[in-house]
């Protein structure tokens, strides 16, 4: 499996609540690394509506659990668009 580091550490930061499709899509084509999602180089393009849908059940689970104070996923693997995404890692913290 080829995989390349698509997020830096510089473009890490804290993302508001997406309660819909469209608001996860536009936080998606805000980053910097943003269209390398839509194919690069040759390689086909990243399921882009996993890490939506990824972003939709963030949000409501942040929105359902008001003492989740953090939550911290790393990384996130997107695979080929329709393929789906994983979370290898995930730490929360709740006050």
């Amino acid at each position: 499996m080829k995989g390349m580091r698509l997020f830096s550490r510089a473009e890490r930061q804290a993302l508001r609540v997406a309660a819909e499709t469209v608001e996860a899509h536009q936080m998606i084509e805000q980053l910097k690394s943003s269209q390398i999602l839509s194919g690069y180089r040759g390689a086909p393009p990243s399921d882009i509506d996993a890490i939506a849908d990824c972003l939709e059940r963030l949000s409501q689970l942040a929105l359902d659990f008001p003492e989740l104070h953090e939550l911290d996923m790393n990384p996130l693997i997107v695979f080929e668009q329709g393929k789906g995404a994983a979370v290898v890692d995930a730490r929360i913290f709740i006050s």
